[in-house]
């Protein structure tokens, strides 16, 4: 319904058969992000009783579903046609039993985990070019509160240099982009450390991607030499402190490469990932996850899983 976001990187669907009109159509797909606010859901939700006999399919399979978006259709009398398709539900959707009452068909997959392998892995360093093998590789990608925090005290505590570590060079860890953590409710003696390290991070921080972009944060294939150039991957999730449990690509990578990790995400995330990934994959990777100590992710408050991550990466040999 939004050809001009239709992108093979916005969807984890791949579609064989797009016709030129709806009237063709068999199924009409709707994408996540034409649900941005509350006029474009009120519009395209209106306009699902125009195909009553097609199915309309929400592709979120690579979102979490929208709270706004379900409470909007639960207006509706009848969603016998609508099927959803979503990675995750967020906070405020406990389970989808009013949708599935009103015809809805709904399934919940980890898509990024399921079609880990639609992603490929490249080397892309020449071979006479040897990269350094180092402790562990953080991306940190978009700079979030809790990734800040994690940065200032990973550097506070001299573990830094022990890391490829990368971020956006546009994002940097400049006082204009860390304001935000330090209006959050974190402890005042972490915000203090946490500044003193980052007082102390160069604008080097960078590996082989300099600026975001939607091929660099969607793209299917991906650098892989740093990587293999150390011993365990720490991975900055989607959501760290609202307790959504959605796995992306950034979990799947290391279980396409084998590659240990350790895990910043929401609460219960990495024992979620395990079973999901028996669930899946039909592969138990205990070996990628508990070779470490995981108390980290029964920890509730975001600030204590940070500081409980960071002991745990200066304590590995």
């Amino acid at each position: 319904m939004d050809p001009g976001s239709l992108h093979p990187h916005s969807t984890m669907l791949r579609f064989n058969n797009i016709v030129s009109n709806v009237e063709d159509a068999e199924i009409v797909v709707f994408l996540s992000y034409q649900f941005r606010d509350d006029e474009s859901i009120d519009k395209w939700v209106g306009m699902f009783k125009e195909f009553e006999y097609k199915i309309v399919l929400l592709d979120f399979t690579c979102e979490i579903f929208s709270g706004a978006l379900h409470r909007r259709m639960l207006m509706e009398e009848s969603l016998e046609n609508v099927v959803v398709l979503t990675n995750g539900l967020p906070n405020d959707i406990r389970d989808f039993i009013q949708l599935k009452k009103k015809g809805c068909d709904v399934e919940v997959i980890p898509f990024f985990l399921k079609y880990i392998h639609y992603y490929f892995p490249l080397r892309v360093k020449p071979d006479d070019q040897t990269i350094t093998n180092r402790k562990f590789l953080l991306m940190v990608g978009k700079l979030k509160v809790e990734r800040t925090a994690l940065i200032g005290l990973l550097r506070y505590h001299g573990i830094l240099s022990q890391g490829h570590v990368s971020y956006f060079r546009e994002r940097n860890f400049s006082p204009e982009a860390t304001e935000e953590y330090y209006d959050s409710d974190a402890p005042f003696k972490q915000k203090q450390i946490v500044k003193q390290g980052l007082d102390h991070i160069g604008s080097d921080l960078y590996l082989d991607v300099f600026e975001l972009d939607y091929d660099t944060s969607h793209g299917r294939q991906y650098n892989s030499d740093y990587y293999h150039a150390c011993d365990f991957v720490v991975v900055c999730e989607s959501d760290a402190a609202r307790g959504i449990l959605f796995i992306t690509e950034k979990i799947g990578k290391c279980i396409q490469l084998n590659k240990k990790f350790i895990l910043l995400g929401s609460k219960g995330l990495l024992s979620y990932t395990k079973e999901q990934c028996k669930i899946h994959l039909n592969r138990d990777i205990s070996h990628l996850t508990d070779w470490c100590d995981t108390s980290y992710d029964e920890i509730d408050n975001v600030w204590e899983r940070v500081e409980k991550i960071v002991e745990i990466i200066r304590d590995v040999e």
